[in-house]
Order: C-alpha cells, then sequence, then structure tokens
C-alpha cells in the first residue's frame, strides 16, 4: 500500500537499497550520490490510498488525537499531503523532506511543499539537513512545519508554542533566490 493525493494504482520503482524505493523514477544525481544503492532492481504495482481514507485506522484507540505526521516517500511527499486534507486540522506539526537538488524525477521545487503547508495552516519551524553534496552544498532537507492558528497569520504576529519560545508567523513569501 502507497500513499497519495488519489486512489488507484502505481508503480514503486524498488531500489537496491530500499530506502530509495519511491513512486517516482531515481534522477541521474541519486545514481551519482548512491551508485551501488541507487540501482532500480524491479518494479511493484501498489495500490494507492489517501491518508484522509486510512487515518482513522492509524489513530484507532486514541480519545482526542495530536499528530505529528511525518512523511518521508523519496519525493511523494506533497502528493501524500494532498491526499490528507481532511486530516490536516488534527495535525499539529508536519516533518517533510524537501529536495534542492533532486534524487527522483518530477519532485516539486522545495519551496512548493513549504507554501502548500503554509497555505493550510502552518508555518515553517525550521530545516534541518538530510544530505549535503561533498562541497557542503545542501542536497536534501527535512522541513518541521508547526500549527499556526488562523487568527494568528499576520506578518509579524507572535505565535505562543507550548514551551512558551515564539514562532514568527508570515505570509509566505518563499521564492528561488537567483544565482
Amino acid at each position: 500500500m502507497a500513499l497519495g493525493a488519489d486512489p488507484g494504482k502505481a508503480t514503486l520503482g524498488v531500489a537496491s537499497s530500499d530506502d530509495l524505493s519511491s513512486l517516482r523514477p531515481l534522477a541521474p544525481l541519486a545514481k551519482s550520490y548512491f551508485p551501488e544503492a541507487a540501482q532500480s532492481v524491479r518494479t511493484e504495482d501498489v495500490t494507492v490510498s489517501t491518508l484522509d481514507s486510512r487515518f482513522d485506522e492509524f489513530v484507532s484507540g486514541l480519545a482526542a488525537p495530536r499528530v505529528f505526521l511525518k512523511i518521508d516517500t523519496q519525493g511523494y511527499d506533497l502528493e501524500v499531503l494532498k491526499g490528507a486534507r481532511g486530516v490536516l486540522p488534527t495535525v499539529q506539526v508536519v516533518q517533510v523532506e524537501v529536495s534542492f537538488f533532486p534524487l527522483y524525477e518530477d519532485v516539486p521545487p522545495w519551496y512548493a511543499a513549504i507554501s502548500w503547508c503554509e497555505a493550510h495552516g502552518f508555518g515553517l519551524y525550521g530545516l534541518f539537513p538530510v544530505l549535503r553534496d561533498p562541497g557542503g552544498q545542501l542536497v536534501e532537507a527535512d522541513a518541521i512545519l508547526v500549527r499556526v492558528a488562523a487568527q494568528d497569520v499576520r506578518r509579524g504576529s507572535r505565535v505562543e508554542t507550548g514551551g512558551g519560545s515564539g514562532v514568527q508567523a508570515h505570509e509566505s513569501n518563499i521564492r528561488p533566490s537567483p544565482c
């Protein structure tokens, strides 16, 4: 089973290292970073569900779930989020992997996932490096986004989190900067 934006069928590309398997084909860059691990060994047909349709089963037994949603689907994170629109109000924190230099084909730019989350009530808390190239350039990072109350999403407003530390809420103006 896989999660995505819409239910259906998809083809999973299985790599020689399971943690590189994805619904998206590996990009040449992945093969340069991980020459042995990024070898495609086979494909598998999988059923795709949405998080909206499976959420109750995942949180069954919890009276009032407050969810930290961690998504790491090798380039498919935004698609999973799109299939979770209905359950996002119960999610307090989202963690998604964003790519500055995609290791998979057709991955949306890093700022697209962050902007999408901001449009759905989350504010960027931080970016945490996952992979750097040999020269130190950031290739992938985990983006942590926290739920922001709708009335607090104004430029310059201060939102208090549980520990009393402030998180600056702002309108989304994430854009790629020219090199």
